[in-house]
C-alpha cells in the first residue's frame, strides 16, 4: 500500500558493514536507508534495494520532504521501494472495489403506471 512519509534521515552507502562495496547485479551500487515520520515505524531504518543506476529516484531522497513510498517487512527487517505508476493504478482500482462495495448500486426505479401511446412526442 503506498502511503506518504516525512522523510526525518537518510543515509546512503556505497559499503556493506564489512567494508566491500555494495554491488547489484555485479556492478558498484549504492543503497539508501530513511527513517520517517510515522509511530509505525518511530526509529528504525527502512532499507531500499541496492540501485547502481545514478539517475535511481530512490537517490534523490532528502531530508523533511513527504514522499509516496511502500513500506514492508521481511524477516526482521523494514524495506521500502518508491511505487510505480501500475502500484498507484493498483491502489486506485482497489478503492474503488472497496467504495463499490460499500455503495451498492441502486435498481433503476420502475415507472408505477404504463406508459400512455398518446404521450409519446412522436
Amino acid at each position: 500500500m503506498i502511503t506518504e512519509e516525512l522523510v526525518l534521515k537518510v543515509f546512503v552507502a556505497d559499503k556493506n558493514k564489512d567494508g566491500s562495496p555494495v554491488m547489484s547485479f555485479g556492478r558498484p551500487a549504492k543503497k539508501v536507508a530513511i527513517k520517517v515520520d510515522n509511530d509505525k515505524y518511530a526509529g528504525k531504518w527502512i532499507y531500499s534495494y541496492p540501485t547502481s543506476r545514478a539517475d535511481d529516484p530512490v537517490l534523490q531522497i532528502k531530508e523533511g520532504v513527504n514522499i509516496k513510498v511502500i513500506i514492508w517487512m521481511k524477516d526482521q527487517w523494514l524495506n521500502f521501494r518508491l511505487p510505480k505508476k501500475i502500484d498507484e493504478l493498483e491502489d486506485r482500482v482497489s478503492a474503488l472495489e472497496k467504495f463499490m462495495i460499500q455503495e451498492p448500486i441502486s435498481e433503476m426505479p420502475t415507472p408505477e403506471d404504463d406508459i400512455d401511446p398518446t404521450d409519446l412526442p412522436f
